[in-house]
């Protein structure tokens, strides 16, 4: 499903109205529902609960641990992005991630 339907049903299922704990929650379910974890390459993502130190997600297979950022960009940054196609983020448990880049705007 595409990040922008589930932002409508995020926003839609609850009764929030700060736009960043919506984008948020949608980036979360996003990731959990369509990336692979880095450490063991399974699909199999448990969620923490809300306001969890630092953490949002973890593999339920190999327990990696992982905080989700969202950022809204301009389109010339989204483009950049998807040129580069990955992301880079550096975790405060030590851990370099790359996520690649799967689907596009």
């Amino acid at each position: 499903m595409e990040l922008s339907k589930i932002i409508t049903q995020i926003r839609n299922n609850n009764n929030w109205h700060n736009e960043s704990r919506i984008v948020g929650e949608a980036c979360e379910e996003y990731i959990k529902n369509n990336i692979k974890c880095v450490r063991c390459k399974n699909n199999n993502f448990g969620k923490y609960n809300t306001n969890e130190k630092s953490k949002n997600l973890f593999c339920l297979d190999c327990s990696q641990k992982y905080q989700i950022k969202a950022k809204c960009v301009t389109q010339k940054q989204l483009n950049n992005i998807l040129i580069v196609k990955r992301i880079v983020s550096w975790y405060g448990w030590g851990y370099n991630h790359i996520v690649e880049i799967t689907e596009g705007p």
